[in-house]
């Protein structure tokens, strides 16, 4: 693939995920809105893929081999479909060559992104270098009969973080432990040098037990010791995106502190779209809530198990200054850890 197309790409999946994140009734509009016709034409191949429409491949082809139920890869079946995402999908499978039972997620690249193998497998060397319990395990990987790689990691059943505590009345101490768990596991992953650039609540389960579990290190990023900062990506999810990513400039591990600055503040009061008014600080957002929306502040404060006077009170001090540090527009002034 020459740097043109490898750019080209990059691009249509940038466009991709900001289409994920959006209403679908909106969709259509996102699309028609993109200058670049050729780049149009991609974008609304590769949604139909991502939404299970026609699944066009580049220059027009269809996938002439879709994986579903009863597909096998290596030694696994396919059971259903889990999820979708900018480069493939994800299926619940079942080792069937005897050698022992064990279901896994299996990750695929679609076939009209096959010049993207180069990413994806390098997706599963980042994934095979990291062994913590916060972080879902690889277990497999291999090569597809139609040259798309796929790999086997960890099946996690569970819910994104943030709606986990909701659902449960999570107050403010249970959502700051999982919080912690969360740290753990990216500081794990930074210890070994790669970046995940992707912290989102989709991106961060709750199991069964209570347990976080990191997932799809799909735009993650190899730094280089003693190489500093690392050039910019287009990959990412706008709505969780630190400044540097939005604005093109070098990525570092503070990239990864301003997302779990951003996954604080959802934890805290609600999910960006909801509570950015007010700034930074998370009392002066919640603050502009109650104004705003009393019913939505008081649907807040209950799913916290308190009062919105109570978590208005619990929201000052040191919670302020944390979240506020984390989401600083300057990595330099975020935490270095």
């Amino acid at each position: 693939m020459s740097a043109a197309s490898d750019d080209f790409e990059r691009q249509a999946l940038l466009e991709l995920r900001a289409l994920l994140d959006t209403d679908p009734a909106r969709r259509a509009a996102g699309i028609e809105a993109i200058a670049d016709p050729a780049l149009r034409v991609r974008v609304a191949a590769l949604l139909a893929q991502a939404t299970g429409g026609t699944t066009a491949a580049q220059g027009g082809e269809a996938d002439s081999d879709p994986i579903g139920p009863g597909h096998r890869l290596g030694p696994y079946r396919v059971l259903e479909r889990i999820g979708r995402g900018g480069m493939g999908e994800v299926f619940r499978a079942k080792r069937c060559d005897g050698a022992f039972e064990r279901e896994v997620a299996l990750k695929c690249i679609w076939g009209g992104l096959a010049p993207l193998a180069e990413r994806f497998q390098r997706e599963r060397e980042l994934l095979a270098q990291l062994q913590h319990p916060g972080i879902a395990r690889l277990y497999d990987g291999g090569v597809a009969g139609d040259g798309r790689p796929w790999f086997a990691m960890e099946l996690v059943r569970g819910a994104p973080i943030t709606e986990w505590c909701d659902a449960r009345e999570a107050a403010l101490e249970q959502r700051a432990e999982l919080l912690s768990q969360v740290c753990a596991a990216v500081d794990a992953a930074h210890r070994a040098l790669i970046v995940h650039r992707d912290l989102k609540p989709a991106n961060v389960l709750v199991d069964e037990d209570g347990r976080v579990k990191l997932l799809d290190f799909g735009i993650a990023k190899q730094l280089q010791p003693d190489a500093g900062e690392q050039a910019p990506t287009l990959a990412m999810t706008p709505a969780w995106a630190a400044p540097e990513q939005r604005d093109g400039r070098p990525i570092t591990t503070a990239t990864d502190v301003y997302q779990l600055g951003r996954l604080l503040r959802a934890l805290l009061i609600g999910v960006p779209a909801a509570t950015d008014i007010g700034g930074p600080r998370v009392a002066a957002a919640y603050r502009a809530l109650r104004r705003r929306d009393p019913q939505a502040a008081l649907r807040l404060a209950a799913a916290r198990a308190t009062t919105p006077a109570r978590l208005q009170a619990r929201l000052r001090g040191d919670l302020d200054c944390i979240a506020a540090r984390v989401c600083a527009e300057e990595p330099a002034q975020r935490y270095r850890s």
